[in-house]
Order: C-alpha cells, then sequence, then structure tokens
C-alpha cells in the first residue's frame, strides 16, 4: 500500500522550519527500496520517474 500523507507531513514540517532540501524529506521518511520487477508491475510506464515542471510535462 502506498501511502502519502506522510509525505505530505514531512514536507509541511520542514518548511515551516526552514529545510528546503529535497534530501532532508528523504532524512525524515522511512523508505524502501523496490526492484525493478516489483516497480513495474505497480507502474508499467514508468511513469513515476517522469520529471513534471511544467504543465505541458504531463502530456507526455
Amino acid at each position: 500500500m502506498l501511502r502519502t500523507w506522510p509525505a505530505a507531513d514531512a514536507v509541511h514540517t520542514l518548511l515551516h522550519a526552514g529545510r528546503r532540501r529535497l534530501g532532508d524529506v528523504l532524512d525524515v521518511l522511512d523508505t524502501v527500496v523496490i526492484d525493478e520487477k516489483t516497480w513495474t508491475a505497480m507502474d508499467p510506464g514508468r511513469r513515476s520517474l517522469f520529471d513534471v515542471d511544467e504543465p505541458g510535462d504531463l502530456e507526455r
């Protein structure tokens, strides 16, 4: 199961503390490394790794 609220809470807390490094988020979250077979079973198009900086990026 993928839960997003712990990350949202962590980011909110870090931002209010003036910490803006992405590495700070990874330091405070429990993370798990999954193998490629498991990852692609959940995301066959591998879209979870697309960089989205602008609205047009979502159209890819």
